[in-house]
């Protein structure tokens, strides 16, 4: 499955060659990979989603049609935005999910993913409810001083 969601992401970013925005159709696409519209939706909420740098629009019905816009974020911008969606609890894995997108996007350096990933592991604060809440405010407010340092490095 994996596989397929790769090679659906692949022809899509394929499409943006020639401009910033890509218009197609959900049930041309999942004809094109013999998939169901389903797993479509599943490759533009978990690839092309607003930390990734895109803005999905999508109308459904008999002349729907999916835009994806590649929108050009500032580091800053992304960073406080990931802050901000990080929540009032957090697991580990999710954790460890949003800051490797955050380092393959190169919002954050690798040294500065494990540094934060190091500081909220299981075995440093825990694994039960009041864990998740600290580490969700644990973070957040690192994912905020990565801003502010990205922020200060284009001032300069």
């Amino acid at each position: 499955m994996a596989r397929l969601s790769d090679d659906i992401e692949e022809f899509i970013l394929s499409m943006f060659v020639t401009t910033g925005q890509v218009e197609l159709q959900r049930n041309l696409l999942a004809g094109r990979f013999a998939c169901s519209p389903s797993q479509i939706n599943y490759v533009l909420s978990t690839r092309f989603s607003p930390q990734r740098g895109y803005f999905v629009e999508s109308r459904r019905g008999g002349n729907g049609f999916v835009r994806i816009v590649k929108v050009n974020v500032s580091r800053e911008s992304a960073l406080l935005d990931a802050a901000q969606s990080v929540g009032g609890s957090l697991s580990f894995a999710k954790a460890n999910v949003l800051l490797h997108t955050l380092y393959e996007n190169k919002l954050l350096s690798l040294c500065q993913a494990k540094l934060m990933l190091a500081a909220i592991a299981e075995d440093c604060i825990g694994n039960n409810e009041a864990a998740g809440l600290l580490r969700a405010r644990l973070l957040s407010r690192m994912l905020i001083c990565a801003a502010k340092e990205a922020e200060e490095n284009a001032m300069q």
